[in-house]
């Protein structure tokens, strides 16, 4: 076999691996939005967060220990991975907060603004511009969104403070997926997941004990906080977020942004608006329109162009290496 047929061969199956994380990234997210509206109608939003990351920080203690995955615990990988750590810790509390107020459809239409959020940041921190075909796909995507917004208030009422903490979330999670981009050459792929369930399992531990100990009794209260996964479907609510979407899904965007511009990865997130579109109305009773499907249809049509659209210069990261 020629050298070039095996730089061709090996190409082929890095770009598999790679897009391959993607779909897996939407899948997950799609559902994503089921459990953590479960979350909110029980419970607190703190208490929420707390257990999502005490089961991802039990999965990841227990990878660590059995070696399956090792990380450097020094300060250098601290300071690198804080900054999109804390954004990635933000862009949950945002989207469990305003899951509250709003159906997991508009959830899944907030989520899918991030990769045009995440186009104009990459361009003006990254430098990293997207072509005219891909500006179309994306504006497409933008106009589907928007109809399927203006159309559902005729449908059902949108609460406009759950749908501006929604949109809050997809700004700081786009924020974060820049900052993987930014660190993608000082860090590995598991470095900054492992950095962001820390993070959230201390701060959101502590966070609880002092809600707790304000409202005058931490005992009752932490036991109330353990009656929480005596509930069957909130406890199995909880691992999958905490294991699936803290654990696996920041582990696939940090892999992602690493082998692309950040603007193509998160692109795959919206993909998980039409997971959510028909996980939702099935799952959670929620009533689905004809309009959001074909939407839905128009965004997926976005997400492949966005993807394999690009310069014939470009060649990403992911050949680079």
């Amino acid at each position: 076999m020629s050298n070039t047929s095996k730089h061709t061969k090996i190409k082929k199956h890095s770009s598999i691996i790679i897009y391959g994380s993607g779909f897996l990234f939407a899948i997950l997210v799609g559902f994503s939005f089921i459990s953590a509206k479960i979350l909110a109608a029980n419970g607190t939003v703190l208490e929420a967060m707390t257990w999502r990351y005490n089961f991802a920080m039990a999965f990841a203690f227990i990878l660590l220990i059995t070696r399956v995955i090792k990380i450097r615990f020094t300060s250098f990988v601290f300071k690198k991975a804080a900054p999109a750590a804390l954004f990635y810790i933000a862009f949950m509390i945002m989207q469990v907060w305003g899951l509250r107020y709003s159906s997991s459809v508009e959830s899944g239409i907030a989520f899918a603004i991030i990769p045009i959020i995440a186009t104009i940041l990459s361009a003006l921190f990254l430098k990293e511009h997207a072509n005219v075909l891909q500006i179309v796909f994306m504006l497409v995507s933008v106009l589907s969104l928007i109809t399927m917004i203006l159309l559902g208030a005729n449908a059902h009422s949108i609460s406009i403070v759950g749908f501006g903490i929604l949109i809050l979330s997809s700004i700081f999670m786009a924020v974060s997926n820049i900052q993987m981009r930014v660190t993608r050459t000082a860090l590995s792929a598991i470095e900054i997941p492992i950095v962001i369930i820390i993070i959230g399992f201390i701060g959101f531990n502590l966070a609880s004990l002092v809600n707790y100990g304000v409202r005058g009794n931490i005992i009752h209260g932490q036991m109330a906080f353990f009656s929480l996964i005596q509930n069957p479907a909130y406890f199995f609510a909880a691992a999958y977020l905490g294991i699936f979407c803290i654990f696996i899904t920041a582990i696939l965007m940090t892999y992602m942004t690493s082998k692309m511009p950040a603007y193509i990865a998160t692109i795959f997130g919206n993909l998980s608006t039409a997971i959510s579109l028909i996980a939702g109305p099935i799952l959670l009773s929620e009533f689905i329109h004809w309009y959001q499907i074909l939407c839905a249809c128009l965004i997926i049509i976005c997400v492949i162009g966005v993807s394999l659209v690009r310069d014939k210069g470009d060649k990403g990261d992911s050949d680079a290496k």
